[in-house]
C-alpha cells in the first residue's frame, strides 16, 4: 500500500514538473516572439 502511495506521489510530481517547464518555456517563446517582431515580417 505504501509503494502504491509513494508511486502516486511521484506521478504528480512528475507532472507538476513538466506542467512547471511547459510554462517556462511558453513565457520564453512569448519573451523571443516580443522581441523579435521585425523577423516575423521578413520572412512572411
Amino acid at each position: 500500500m505504501c509503494e502504491l502511495a509513494c508511486q502516486i506521489v511521484q506521478k504528480k510530481q512528475e507532472e507538476k514538473r513538466i506542467e512547471e517547464e511547459q510554462a517556462a518555456n511558453a513565457r520564453y517563446w512569448k519573451i523571443l516572439a516580443c522581441c523579435d517582431d521585425d523577423d516575423d515580417y521578413d520572412s512572411a
